[in-house]
C-alpha cells in the first residue's frame, strides 16, 4: 500500500468487510493503518479503539494504539 489509491481502496474493502461482519476485527486493524497513513489520524485511532473493544488481549492492537 504505497500510493493513496491503494489506501483508499483498502479503506473501502475493510469498510465493505466491517459492513458484513461488525466483529472483523482484522479490517479494523488494516482500516486503521491505512488511514494512519493517509493522515486521518481520527479515523485510525476509532479503528483501532474498535478493534480493541472486539479482541482486549491482542498485543499488535495495543501497541498500535
Amino acid at each position: 500500500m504505497s500510493n493513496s489509491g491503494e489506501l483508499r481502496a483498502a479503506v473501502a474493502q475493510c469498510t465493505v468487510a466491517i459492513g458484513i461482519d461488525a466483529k472483523a476485527t482484522k479490517a479494523y486493524f488494516i482500516r486503521c493503518q491505512a488511514h494512519g497513513k493517509m493522515k486521518l489520524f481520527e479515523e485510525a485511532i476509532d479503528d483501532v479503539k474498535n478493534a480493541i473493544k472486539l479482541d482486549p488481549q491482542n498485543k499488535s492492537l495495543l501497541s498500535e494504539f
